[in-house]
């Protein structure tokens, strides 16, 4: 990590709030960089979502809020038939991979492997409202 304090130096320079020779620690110092960071990548997912929306008129969906927004819509166009298996395919891989988080050991991939089951439950709440299933 010989760029580290080049890294460092730069991140001083580019930021105004901070001063030359800080007064607070490095790690308050990545906190607020990682925050930056987490926005620029949120303002990014938001941009993306406007630029393709302006091309195709159709919304993209990566973004949370806009992944929502076209899951609620893509159920509601589906037949009751077509949701009714989905519900229940999403019910089995809820339960399967529930039983599964419980194995896992590496906290990286649990937490990856939970993220998917709660999206999973989200659809299915969407589902169950949507469509009136209980």
């Amino acid at each position: 990590m010989a760029n580290h304090g080049k890294l460092i130096g730069c991140f001083y320079s580019a930021s105004g709030d901070l001063l030359k020779e800080p007064k607070i620690g490095n790690d308050e110092v990545f906190k607020i960089g990682k925050q930056a960071l987490d926005s620029f990548n949120e303002n990014q997912l938001i941009y993306d979502e406007f630029n393709y929306y302006q091309d195709h008129k159709e919304v993209l969906g990566v973004h949370p809020v806009f992944r929502v927004y076209k899951l609620k819509r893509t159920i509601a166009k589906m037949r009751e038939v077509t949701a009714a298996k989905r519900l229940s395919n999403l019910v089995n891989y809820i339960n399967r991979d529930s039983r599964k988080l419980e194995t896992i050991k590496d906290p990286e991939k649990k937490l990856a492997f939970s993220a998917k089951i709660e999206l999973w439950k989200e659809e299915r709440d969407i589902i169950k409202t949507i469509h009136n299933f209980e």
